[in-house]
Formats: structure tokens, C-alpha cells, sequence
């Protein structure tokens, strides 16, 4: 089964693709842009990548092949949602997962736009714009389970600081316990992220599951 937000009921549909740093997940991505796209005409679709958010609970849907687990997951979600052709974006890993997608699945994509990721040697050094940032270090040093943590950990790499409400870190950063867990607003089986043992709380704007 997997875990989504969804907006809009009609016209062209969109696939966004999270990105992953702690506390990533479809709601925490894509909060904003999912209504505003389904209030412009667009089918759009959020979903929880394996690891994060509230993905599938069970042992024969945790990820251990990386990128080529992700890909996987993508290609049977938009299967389960009768889906044959789209639009696709992803950023930083769901850059990542955007453009593998793209080129193992060619003539499904109708259009596909790439944010904040790597693309490989696609683009030459001298056209490539990189700044001083860490992403690695931030994720592994600095976050640490904490909503301020959580903040010190993204300020660096969004625009507008007014962009981090507590609600949100306070949504990112929610532990919970025990295994089996169930969100208690769609009751979709939960998992935390491998290393930091956190989850991203389920904050509807519709959510919904496909198995």
C-alpha cells in the first residue's frame, strides 16, 4: 500500500517526488503545491517514498536496493493509479528518482521537471551552479530529533525562513513508537526513518492509499 496527499479530481495528471532529508515525505514536500495545482485544473499526487513519511510498514516493502527500490515503488503506484501517462517532478532525491523514471520509462512521462538535484555528467561543469552547502554533514550532524534542530537543519537550504512554521518542524520531527504503528488519521501502517527513528505526521490535506 502506499501513503499520498491528492488534490484536484479532473484534467492532467502530476507526480511530485519528495526529496530526503529527515523528516521528507509527500505532505512535508508538497504541502503547498499540490492545492495549488489541483485548483488549476491538474490531477496531482504526493507520494511517501519507501522510508519515508508513512510508507508501508512491512517487511517486503522496506527499501534495500536505493534508488532502484524508489523507481520500483514509482512505477507500481502509477500503475495502481491507472495512470499511463503524466507529468513528473521531484526534488533533490526526487530529482533523482524524476530522472531515473524518465529514462526507464520514456513514453509515460508527458513532461518532467528537475529541482535542486543531481543529474549526473547531463550538465556540463561550467553551466553547473554549486554553492558551499553540506548537505551530507547537515543531515548526519545536525539534525538530532528536535524541532529547532530540524530548523537549523533546513534554513540553509530554503529561500524564505517564514517558510519553517513550528507546526511543520513539530510535523517532521514527531516520534513515534513501536512497531505496527498506525497514523491515527488514515490508519496507514508507519515506519520512521532508518536512522534518525523520526516520522512525518499525516497532515490531510486529502490523504488516501492505493494497494
Amino acid at each position: 500500500m502506499a501513503h499520498y496527499i491528492t488534490a484536484g479530481g479532473t484534467g492532467p495528471a502530476v507526480v511530485l517526488c519528495h526529496g530526503g532529508i529527515p523528516g521528507s515525505s509527500g505532505t512535508a514536500g508538497w504541502r503547498y503545491q499540490t492545492p495549488f495545482l489541483g485548483q488549476r485544473g491538474f490531477r496531482v499526487f504526493a507520494p511517501d517514498f519507501p522510508g519515508y513519511g508513512l510508507s508501508d510498514n512491512r517487511p517486503e516493502y522496506h527499501p534495500r536496493k536505493g534508488r532502484l527500490d524508489h523507481l520500483e515503488f514509482l512505477r507500481m503506484f502509477v500503475d495502481a493509479l491507472g495512470l499511463d501517462q503524466f507529468h513528473l517532478s521531484g526534488n533533490s532525491m526526487g530529482c533523482a528518482n524524476t530522472w531515473a523514471f524518465v529514462v526507464n520509462y520514456p513514453w509515460r512521462v508527458k513532461s518532467y521537471i528537475l529541482i535542486a538535484g543531481s543529474v549526473g555528467d547531463l550538465v556540463p561543469p561550467e553551466k553547473t551552479v554549486r554553492g558551499n552547502l553540506d548537505v551530507r554533514k547537515i543531515n548526519r550532524e545536525t539534525f538530532d530529533g528536535t524541532a529547532d534542530s530540524m530548523r537549523r537543519m533546513l534554513e540553509p537550504i530554503i529561500y524564505r525562513n517564514d517558510g519553517l512554521p513550528q507546526e511543520l518542524l513539530e510535523m517532521r520531527t514527531r516520534p513515534r513508537t513501536g512497531s505496527g504503528s498506525r497514523c491515527a488519521c488514515c490508519k496507514m501502517p508507519t515506519r520512521p526513518c532508518r536512522r534518525t527513528r523520526t516520522w512525518a505526521k499525516c497532515s490531510r490535506p486529502r490523504t488516501a492509499s492505493t494497494s
